[in-house]
């Protein structure tokens, strides 16, 4: 009898993982071990120019954790395209005129734009277009979010979604940043409720 006859399929199976991790090998490791030698030569390389800097005498102190985090977000200047940008997305999704109410929360490390929006979308709109917010804005983050529907049958639900949106604030702790109208937004305090068209 036949070798192949007697190992059936366990032996097809293992003849078949055999040949993907001789693939494995040959194909997909060496790749990885020239991408592994090239991050090490960049980490050689930014180790290199920290000494340089250290020996010519210009302090390169690492920055603390607390101050990577504040980094990491964007400035408190950047809010109104930040909130533009949701409003276009808004509009993309079929949402063209949300009611949007904004208010300024200053913290330390982070301060918060609280915006309030009430829009009337199809359900799926509507998953879409969180979705799409949240991926394309990593300072963003959905607070909130209360769905109606007036009629089982209607294929609009009523919804405010509350997101928040964390700022650096380089502003004096404390201090609401001056509010500025953007393209049809009202504004006249911190604490604003603003009608887009």
């Amino acid at each position: 009898m036949p070798l192949w006859r007697r190992w059936r399929w366990p032996g097809v199976i293992g003849l078949a993982c055999l040949a993907a991790a001789a693939w494995v090998h040959v194909m997909v490791l060496p790749e990885m071990r020239e991408q592994q030698v090239r991050a090490g030569g960049d980490l050689a390389q930014a180790e290199r120019q920290a000494e340089r800097r250290r020996q010519a005498g210009t302090s390169t102190a690492p920055l603390a954790p607390s101050q990577r985090f504040r980094a990491g977000f964007p400035p408190a200047g950047e809010r109104h395209d930040r909130l533009a940008a949701l409003v276009s997305l808004a509009a993309l999704h079929g949402m063209p005129a949300p009611r949007i109410d904004l208010r300024w929360l200053a913290g330390e490390p982070l301060a918060r734009y609280e915006i309030t929006m009430s829009v009337l979308a199809g359900y799926a709109d509507l998953r879409a277009f969180m979705a799409a917010a949240l991926a394309s804005d990593p300072a963003l983050s959905l607070e909130a979010l209360q769905l109606r529907r007036t009629d089982a049958a209607a294929p609009q639900v009523e919804a405010e979604l509350r997101w928040s949106l964390y700022l650096r604030d380089d502003a004096a702790a404390g201090a609401a940043p001056a509010m500025r109208p953007a393209g049809g937004l009202t504004s006249a305090s911190a604490n604003t409720t603003a009608r887009l068209p």
